[in-house]
């Protein structure tokens, strides 16, 4: 061969060992720095390694890349919540707090549903409380009135009265 266009897809035109065309490599085998890309089953090289990824957009739905210290860049399924994780990327939810969870704010949470973010514990999305329920900010009610009403506390109110 002369070049990679001379061999099937699954290979590539080893210019270096009396021009065969050789399997490409998988995810982890060495490539070479220059033209490696070529030599990988997934099309990439970083230099050394065949990887899976080099950033999250290179993965199948559902999957983030990896990029561990020390090895090679792999895609894996999306973590679930409460598994550890290093941005929002990496949760199934789009959300990370240490570990995946379900929401860091109101905002991430549906209709009629508030962030319950807990110290200590993991945050959920919640629905909204009834009038008259306890409440510590609007968010938290159905009809986003919480009003505070003296030794009763803070209320949930379908006004901005005391129910």
């Amino acid at each position: 061969c002369l070049n990679d266009g001379h061999c099937p897809g699954n290979e590539y035109c080893d210019l270096a060992g009396l021009n065969r065309c050789q399997r490409k490599k998988a995810t982890g085998e060495e490539c070479p720095a220059i033209g490696g890309n070529s030599h990988c089953e997934s099309g990439r090289c970083d230099g050394f390694h065949c990887v899976d990824c080099f950033q999250n957009g290179d993965c199948p739905g559902g999957q983030y890349c990896d990029n561990p210290i020390g090895q090679v860049n792999v895609c894996r399924d999306r973590l679930a919540n409460g598994e550890p994780c290093q941005t929002g990327d990496d949760c199934a939810s789009g959300h990370c707090d240490i570990e995946c969870v379900e929401c860091l704010n109101d905002g991430h949470c549906g209709a009629n549903e508030w962030c319950n973010t807990p110290l200590g514990e993991r945050n959920t999305c919640e629905p909204a409380r009834a009038n008259g329920s306890a409440c510590g900010r609007p968010a938290q009610c159905q009809n986003d009135h919480c009003v505070f009403c003296g030794f009763s506390g803070s209320l949930c109110s379908s006004n901005n009265h005391c129910p």
